[in-house]
């Protein structure tokens, strides 16, 4: 892990009144900033699908890791002109003339500077140990967090480092909002259940029973069919339904006519025979 810079030292050992006049400044800001944002957590809890204590803590880490480079800059240019008012020689000077440039581009960038902000988001923090400074983060940096001893008020340990950057923070915040990993896990098992439930639909297809084919169904009740006939031994012969249905239609068209043939032969005789009797 990155070993901290004096700019996240626990404790200043010199008084450095320009540097704490604008931390100062930037800690009021932070805290009035993160204290407004935490109010939208009712409306933001349902939304993400939690508590409103949990949302409130997304909402601060969110502020902070996004306002991080504005924070961190702004802190190190506090902390590069107390430097150069300290200057105690003409070379010391120079050097931290040019600090002046290097020290804001690189809070900006790097993050570490500015005021602690572990009472404002220290608790939201997940760490084994409690947090007892931690300092904005700037545009890419991620959390660096390393064991301290914090004589305040009593020795004991705790962490302190600094917190993650802009971009982590938005990768972060994508994340979480778009596709939270609850969403993602439950959207994976729901992938895999619709893809089962298809292949088991497949297979029912393959060998499904005549109930989940009526209009098969149906076509063999108009048949007069049923799973006895089929499993029987050549049928007997019945018109309609035998085993050469068109030779029962043939028959049955020509019977029909032969007999109406008939009929008419039979009635010009009779008609004969009366006409000869008168």
């Amino acid at each position: 892990m990155t070993t901290l810079s004096s700019s996240v030292a626990v404790v200043e050992a010199e008084s450095r009144p320009i540097e704490d006049g604008v931390n100062a400044v930037l800690f009021a800001a932070t805290a009035a900033s993160v204290r407004i944002v935490e109010l939208a957590a009712p409306l933001v809890a349902p939304i993400l699908g939690m508590e409103e204590e949990e949302a409130a803590g997304f909402l601060a880490l969110g502020t902070v890791g996004l306002f991080g480079p504005l924070i961190s800059g702004t802190g190190a240019a506090g902390h590069a002109f107390q430097d150069l008012v300290d200057s105690d020689s003409f070379a010391n000077f120079v050097d931290n003339s040019l600090d002046l440039v290097r020290l804001p581009i690189d809070g900006a960038v790097n993050g570490g500077f500015g005021p602690n902000l572990a009472p404002v988001i220290g608790d939201f923090i997940p760490a084994p140990l409690p947090i007892s400074d931690v300092r904005a983060g700037g545009l890419i940096n991620e959390v660096e967090l390393e064991p301290v001893i914090d004589p305040d008020p009593t020795p004991h340990p705790a962490l302190a480092g600094k917190f993650q950057g802009t971009i982590p923070t938005l990768r972060g915040l994508v994340t979480q909002v778009l596709a939270p990993e609850e969403m993602v896990a439950e959207s994976g098992v729901s992938r895999a259940n619709d893809v089962n439930n298809l292949s088991a639909t497949t297979d029912e297809e393959k060998v499904a029973p005549k109930k989940y084919r009526p209009l098969l169904n149906v076509v063999k009740r108009t048949l007069g069919t049923n799973a006895s006939n089929e499993n029987a031994s050549p049928a007997k012969h019945r018109l309609g339904i035998g085993k050469t249905p068109v030779r029962d239609l043939v028959k049955r068209v020509l019977g029909g006519g032969l007999n109406k043939d008939k009929d008419k032969d039979k009635d010009k005789k009779e008609v004969a025979k009366d006409e000869a009797a008168e």
